[in-house]
């Protein structure tokens, strides 16, 4: 049986049907733009605006990040940056790392330090030189508003919610600064235009904050604001209102930790792992030359900050606890007391295994020079012959003060972030 198949169909449309089908049609495309555009929005928005409740790193444009890498240069407010999407690549200097409303740093600042209070979100900020005057945005606990030896060596600021934690490494005093009259993050702080500072901040998995607890309690972090909600205050291991006191374990009988603590830490997106080091101020040793060198097995190239008559040497592998770095390092009746350990076979530590050189000269790109007098910075690179490519930013100067100082380093190791590093150093002191 042949079937036809049936012609299509016309309806006339009066005027009023005609009036009805537009209009409709431009309400439907009227919704569809504006669900388009509410769409848009959200592809674009940052993980959490300001006062947001996910506590992650942000990169240039506001999107989540495992890490990124900022060194400030010195006399004003350039930098370059890298990310873990840069493959570790250097950015060329860019202008203003204290445009407030733009950059890795002020985007993931202003999202954990501006808006309202947020019951999602805790975080707590530690810096052994904090502000003169107390941050507006977190509860005073009554940490000494100058630098003082008591305390960590460290600066840094920590963000959780139980599901992630951000770690945000730096070496600024006086950071982060009281918020603006709008209630906004207020930038970074005048003094700091003059000398380069450097800054990491990790993405990680909920376990970490246990981890960093740990590695803060062992340096004596001096946490001087917090904001925690009651909600996320089970989270810690000690009182909200006992953290700055359980941290520098003030007062507390008993509570002097003797060696120094290493953890893995494990970030959010690519699980990475990170090398986070502790040092106590008992320990009495160099975070670089007896801590971190040794546990990789790799030698390093070491910047920090070396406004000091003070500073430790270069030193190679096979140097030994009779030569010129112990003169530095030590008194007299430590240097007596050393020596006959090392006579005697009893002391661990008396033959350097890796070379430690400390970087002279850098250029943040190809132009732009960085003179160590005016670099406040802390950080430390694998060696060029390095079989493991270890970059290491923290806290601690390689210096003999810094011996009883508590403090501590993070280290990735990843080859575009290690080339990058090692390709500003121009000059390393020798032994």
């Amino acid at each position: 049986m042949h079937l036809e198949t049936p012609a299509p169909r016309t309806i006339a449309l009066d005027a009023g049907d005609s009036f009805r089908h537009a209009w409709h049609d431009k309400v439907r495309h009227d919704i569809f733009a504006v669900l388009a555009m509410a769409l848009s929005l959200v592809m674009a928005a940052p993980a959490f605006s300001d006062g947001g409740a996910t506590p992650t790193c942000l990169d240039d444009k506001g999107s989540p990040i495992d890490w990124w890498v900022i060194l400030k240069g010195h006399y004003g407010w350039e930098y370059v940056y890298t990310d873990s999407n840069a493959s570790g690549v250097f950015s060329d200097i860019r202008p203003n790392i204290n445009d407030k409303e733009a950059g890795a740093l002020s985007l993931t600042m202003r999202a954990i330090q501006g808006g309202a209070y947020n019951e999602q979100l805790a975080y707590f900020a530690y810096n052994d030189a904090p502000p003169k005057k107390r941050p507006s945005w977190a509860l005073d606990i009554g940490a000494s508003s100058s630098d003082t030896e008591s305390v960590a060596h460290a600066k840094g600021l920590v963000a959780f919610d139980g599901k992630r934690t951000l770690w945000l490494l730096h070496s600024v005093p006086h950071f982060p600064q009281k918020r603006s009259s709008h209630g906004q993050y207020a930038g970074l702080p005048k003094s700091s235009l003059l000398y380069g500072q450097s800054f990491m901040c990790l993405s990680l998995n909920a376990k970490a904050l246990d981890d960093i607890m740990t590695l803060l309690r062992v340096d004596r972090a001096n946490v001087f604001s917090q904001k925690i909600p009651p909600r996320l205050g089970d989270l810690l291991p000690f009182p909200p209102n006992d953290l700055a006191r359980r941290l520098q374990a003030t007062g507390l009988k008993n509570a002097d930790i003797a060696a120094p603590a290493v953890t893995t830490l494990v970030t959010e997106f690519s699980k990475a792992k990170v090398t986070a080091f502790a040092k106590p101020p008992t320990w009495g040793q160099d975070l670089y030359h007896h801590l971190i060198a040794p546990y990789f097995g790799v030698g390093f190239s070491v910047r920090t900050w070396m406004h000091s008559e003070l500073n430790l040497p270069s030193v190679s592998a096979g140097q030994d606890c009779h030569d010129s770095y112990f003169l530095m390092a030590f008194t007299p009746t430590e240097q007596n007391t050393c020596t006959s350990r090392c006579d005697s076979g009893t002391e661990l530590a008396c033959t350097f295994q890796q070379n430690i050189l400390q970087v002279d000269e850098i250029l943040l790109d190809k132009t732009t020079p960085l003179i160590h007098e005016h670099d406040h910075s802390k950080w430390a690179v694998a060696s060029n012959n390095s079989t493991r490519p270890l970059v290491c930013i923290g806290d601690i100067n390689t210096q003999k003060s810094q011996r009883t100082r508590g403090g501590g380093a993070a280290c990735l190791e990843h080859k575009g972030l290690w080339q990058g590093f090692r390709q500003m150093i121009v000059k390393e002191r020798q032994p």
